[in-house]
């Protein structure tokens, strides 16, 4: 849609920017929602935490102050969004072009220009000159003036630059020809990443202060001006801001902000139509108001949509990217307690047979000690007596305390490396976050889970109160009376030859004590089995594995809950992106919105976009290059396969190796061998299309 003023043109922008707004205002309300749902999903997960026994009270507290943390953390987050997101309704009535560059480029220069100034404002040296935001109107355009960047000591004003860069429709970013810098790049790349039409201003630093200063010019003009010492001024800044963000290439002016100045000036009245021509300013002026006349309704909707997306993408971002951590604890958790597990078993079988082997050296000494104690105490009244003096000497429970002491400190000494293990691979997970940027903190406070899930001390105190105990009414007594006594005996040999009946008794005596030590040994390995179970597995291990089970299972929940809200946050800015894409289409005079579905169209403000079309979709094809113009970023289109593993390769690019999709969980994995500059951008891009969390892997 072509329109033929400026006042024209904004008038469409009013109305844009009041649909925009309504729009992203329902989107951030069904925001609002959905981390509300969140939070109760969170408050019912530390609601069954609560209830749990005792035992991982430790983790389940922290786990419990992960929880509230993260859920008050999405809301303060969202609040100040919508408080951000509100204050661009005030500005609806406001076309606004925002200056922006480092101190001393000429931003006050270009103020005093555009109000026909007399200068007050312009800095004469290395000076911090503006030091507030200063609003003035030009044409009916709202110009916003801000504190210099990249000041020693300007960090304060950087962000006041910042904050009113973001509520800008367009920003003149300015540089000077005197060697551009490194830092001015970076901030020229946060300042694209906002998704703002960007004009780019050089502004030539030469003096004309004196008449000869002016002759001087003249002369030189050509030469300051040349398009090979420009481009290659601009090349060299290109080339570093292609270090933040690839591909991305600004239109810069050639200008001379000074000369455009002193032709306002009474004292340079003799000069000043030259120096408006050879200040070049009329052709930035024309590119200006040209930005504004052809594209003012979609800029005004893309300032005011992107005012919702931008922060619900950092936020979604930032939510797939705790979910991703999340889940990478919570799997490290879970192959700890299959681990664990595996353990366990292999534990209780070499505890029992170091047990069995305790009691039954000390029942075999017995055994080989049976025939001779037949011997010589079968025809004495006291051998019941003598039996429990021998049990007694050999000692049963004294091997078997022994026994128990060193099965309890290998189960102590096994779960106290485990523990440590699993303290250096959190370390590794922790250190790892903070390498990427990531607030581990309010992931999951892993210093903490360290702390209590290395057992070490606590259970080494807590076993030798046990072992102090344990042994003493482990075992079944051992006194019994033996069935045959002396004065049996002497009847027997009244009836029956005394070889005869000493050698029957002697056989009947032998296997009664047999039976009694069989019966001695599976009483002890009872009762060792019954203190294994109380003292060891119930007191120790199982509240351990519970942590553990505990832990992975909050983990995988909330990893779940924070991917399933990005999701939803994603939906809703797929929805003002739709809408965003119709301005453009609408202002082009383009092919029919009707074809393109509401899941379509993903954009990452600033950097990229990408588009679904179908294999036949000619006219879309056609109007790629003028959507790009439109929408600023270049247009990644895509054919529709049906297919979302060709989606993701399609928008990821050849170097995609391969896509592995879990329906169940709205998760993807894509493996590819080495990630471009491009790779979380598009990475971004893919997830908007398909609704699908999706985790990078390198191959």
């Amino acid at each position: 849609m072509t329109h033929t003023s400026l006042e024209q043109a904004l008038a469409a922008s009013h109305r844009a920017a009041k649909q925009a707004y309504l729009a992203g205002r329902a989107s951030l309300s069904s925001c609002e929602s959905a981390i509300e749902a969140t939070r109760n999903d969170l408050s019912t997960i530390i609601a069954e935490l609560e209830e749990m026994d005792a035992e991982a009270s430790e983790a389940i507290e922290a786990l419990e102050e992960q929880l509230n943390a993260v859920g008050d953390k999405l809301e303060t987050d969202f609040r100040a969004q919508v408080a951000t997101f509100e204050t661009f309704h005030e500005q609806l009535e406001r076309f606004s072009v925002t200056l922006f560059g480092r101190t001393m480029t000429g931003k006050s220069t270009l103020m005093e220009i555009l109000t026909q100034g007399d200068g007050g404002s312009i800095g004469k040296g290395a000076q911090r000159t503006t030091r507030d935001i200063r609003t003035y109107q030009w044409k009916n355009l709202e110009i916003t003036d801000v504190p210099g960047i990249a000041a020693f000591g300007g960090e304060v004003d950087e962000e006041v630059a910042y904050e009113a860069a973001r509520r800008a429709d367009v920003i003149l970013f300015l540089i000077t020809d005197d060697a551009p810098q490194p830092v001015e790049a970076e901030h020229l790349a946060r300042v694209i990443a906002l998704g703002k039409p960007v004009i780019g201003l050089c502004n030539v630093k030469m003096a004309l202060e004196r008449e000869r200063d002016f002759k001087r010019f003249k002369m030189r003009h050509d030469k300051v001006f040349a398009d090979e010492r420009i481009e290659s001024i601009v090349a060299q800044f290109h080339a570093m801001l292609g270090e933040h963000v690839p591909g991305v290439d600004v239109e810069f002016f050639p200008i001379h902000l000074r000369a455009r100045f002193l032709a306002n000036s009474p004292d340079h009245e003799a000069h000043a139509e030259e120096l408006r021509e050879l200040s070049r300013f009329a052709e930035f002026e024309r590119r200006l108001l040209r930005e504004v006349v052809e594209r003012g309704p979609m800029i005004r909707t893309r300032t005011l949509g992107d005012a919702a997306v931008v922060p619900l993408l950092e936020m979604t971002q930032m939510l797939f990217s705790f979910s991703r951590d999340n889940a990478r604890v919570a799997e490290l958790f879970s192959d700890k307690l299959a681990q664990m597990q595996r353990w366990r078993a292999k534990n209780k079988t070499s505890s029992d047979a170091k047990l069995a082997d305790a009691v039954g050296r000390r029942v075999d000494e017995l055994r080989t000690q049976v025939p001779g104690f037949v011997e010589e105490f079968l025809e004495d009244k006291k051998i019941d007596k003598e039996w429990k003096k021998l049990l007694k000497q050999v000692n049963l429970e004294a091997a078997v305390e022994v026994a128990q002491k060193e099965v309890a400190s290998e189960t102590k000494r096994q779960m106290e490396e485990f523990g440590k293990e699993l303290e250096r691979e959190i370390e590794i997970l922790s250190r790892e976050f903070e390498s990427l940027d990531l607030d581990a903190a309010s992931i999951i406070d892993t210093r903490r889970i360290a702390s209590w899930a290395i057992i070490g001390v606590s259970l080494g105190v807590a076993l030798v109160s046990v072992f102090a105990v344990a042994a003493a009414p482990m075992l079944v007594g051992t006194g019994f009376a033996l069935a045959v006594g002396g004065s049996e005996i002497l009847f027997k040999l009244f009836t029956k030859t005394r070889e005869e009946k000493l050698k029957k008794h002697r056989e009947e005596l032998t296997e009664q004590l047999s039976n009694h030590l069989d019966a001695l040994e599976n009483d002890a390995l009872a009762a060792l089995d019954n203190w294994y179970e109380k003292n060891i597995e119930a007191d120790f291990v199982v509240p351990y594995l519970s942590s553990l089970r505990v832990i992975a299972s909050t983990l995988e929940r909330l990893s779940k809950a924070q991917r399933e809200l990005a999701i939803t946050l994603l939906h809703e800015v797929k929805l003002v992106n739709h809408q965003l894409l119709a301005c453009a289409f609408k202002e082009l005079d383009g092919p029919a919105m009707h074809e393109l579905s509401k899941d379509s169209f993903a954009r990452v403000p600033g950097l990229e976009s990408a588009l679904v079309i179908g294999e036949d979709n000619q006219a879309v094809l056609e109007a790629q290059f003028d959507l790009e113009r439109m929408l600023d970023t270049p247009l990644r289109i895509v054919i529709d396969t049906g297919e979302r593993s060709s989606l993701i390769k399609q928008v990821l690019g050849a170097d995609c190796e391969r896509v592995t999709i879990d329906e169940d969980a709205r998760r993807a994995e894509v493996t590819c061998p080495a990630p471009s500059p491009q790779t979380d951008t598009r990475l971004n891009l893919a997830q908007q299309l398909t609704g699908l969390q999706i985790v990078y892997r390198q191959g």
